[in-house]
């Protein structure tokens, strides 16, 4: 039986091909454990940019939180 976090969070891997080249970026990094500061930092743009694109990922790869974006990845489901 699957458990519920796996039904409630299942994303297709096919859904990270839906970013543009800077979303994947961030993604990546997000899913290192950065901090949106730190991202930032690292990719020579602002928090603001960041924190735009962030709302971008989480719309299209259909999560609520980082949390969930990363368990999701964790878990082969993107």
């Amino acid at each position: 039986m699957e458990d519920v976090a796996t039904k409630l969070f299942a994303i297709p891997i096919d859904a990270v091909q839906l970013l543009t080249s800077q979303e994947s970026n961030i993604y990546e990094l997000l899913v290192k454990g950065m901090q949106s500061k730190e991202v930032a930092a690292n990719l020579n743009i602002s928090v603001r940019t960041v924190k735009f694109h962030i709302v971008n990922i989480y719309k299209k790869l259909n999560v609520h939180d980082r949390s969930q974006l990363i368990w999701n990845c964790k878990n082969k489901q993107l």
